[in-house]
């Protein structure tokens, strides 16, 4: 998911939800009662809860699958890709040590006062987790549903870290990966309460929900399906910046120019379009969801040879961002 919206979404949910009394000063100290729920998958649990919990696969295009896979699935048809992308993440499925399942539980418990004093429904939301191989989702951190799915990698550098700790008889005060697991929990309250998020996106962010995504050939051929943020119907309307125009986030898979697919990587850019200057309206893109000739990307696609240049904002958003990445339009180009 794109950088900028992912901390900005962390903060400001922490930010609405209810928050400890004016005046307390110590944070909660768990108990029985208030200890953090955590559940770790088996291979099976997490098999079935990939292949059935979600609509996830149904949506894929037949290049990002390609990518997602590692390869170029000659003779299948899209249906059948989608099929062979499911079962790959299903043969990518991995058990929790007891070592790892200590070192998840404890995070979790180190957290849970601090969300008690300042963020009650997170400490009310259990964890859950399934541990993937790196080969799986580029190797990338992400959710399914109530699940935050993790590499191989991040469970073996916190397990490693977890028993450093315990060690070095430092374990009460460490703090080590407790921003990404926030993180990926505030996209399972997402999607739990939907209600508590829709006004964060519209009210704060001042995006809008489009009635459906805007298409184009380029678009429909290379979006890339992102497990955190499946949902591309928000847009934003430039003028609140002082531009003009609108601006969609969008992943998507760039064109594979020396291998017969490409792979799948946190580093493949977010496309942000936009409509041209005087069509539509101030409440809502024209593009939406027929007029596809009237969105322009600010992004070049790979192999283009020239940009399509529109206005650009006279101030950075009032959120977290890395501007000037891009010549152009000054988008952010990231991964999840």
């Amino acid at each position: 998911m794109n950088v900028a919206r992912r901390h900005l979404i962390q903060i400001a949910a922490l930010a609405m939800l209810p928050i400890a009394r004016a005046g307390a000063t110590a944070i909660a100290t768990p108990t029985p009662a208030s200890a953090p729920r955590v559940a770790f998958l088996s291979p099976g649990e997490a098999a079935d809860a990939l292949a059935h919990g979600d609509g996830y696969y149904a949506g894929m295009g037949l290049q990002e699958i390609r990518a997602r896979v590692g390869s170029a699935l000659p003779g299948l048809s899209l249906a059948e890709a989608r099929v062979a992308a499911r079962d790959f993440d299903v043969g990518a499925l991995l058990p929790f040590n007891d070592d790892a399942r200590a070192a998840l539980r404890g995070m979790a418990e180190r957290l849970q006062p601090l969300l008690l004093s300042r963020a009650p429904l997170y400490a009310r939301t259990g964890w859950s987790f399934i541990q993937l191989d790196d080969r799986a989702e580029g190797g990338m951190p992400h959710t399914r549903g109530p699940h935050i799915v993790l590499p191989k990698a991040a469970v073996d550098a916190w397990t490693k870290k977890h028993l450093d700790a315990v060690r070095a008889r430092g374990l009460a005060e460490a703090t080590f990966g407790r921003s990404l697991l926030l993180h990926e929990q505030t996209h399972v309250l997402e999607r739990l309460h939907p209600d508590r998020f829709e006004p964060l996106i519209t009210q704060v962010f001042g995006f809008t929900r489009l009635p459906a995504p805007p298409e184009n050939a380029w678009l429909s051929t290379h979006r890339c399906t992102n497990p955190d943020g499946p949902d591309v119907v928000w847009a934003f309307n430039l003028t609140r910046l002082g531009g003009s125009g609108w601006i969609l986030p969008t992943w998507y898979c760039p064109t594979a120019r020396r291998r017969a697919c490409p792979r799948i990587s946190s580093r493949w850019p977010s496309s942000w379009c936009a409509a041209p200057t005087g069509t539509g309206s101030s409440s809502m893109p024209p593009a939406c969801p027929g007029g596809v000739r009237s969105t322009r990307c600010l992004v070049t696609p790979p192999g283009s040879r020239s940009r399509t240049r529109t206005s650009t904002p006279t101030r950075s958003p009032p959120w977290r961002c890395r501007t000037g990445s891009c010549a152009t339009c000054r988008t952010w180009t990231s991964g999840r």
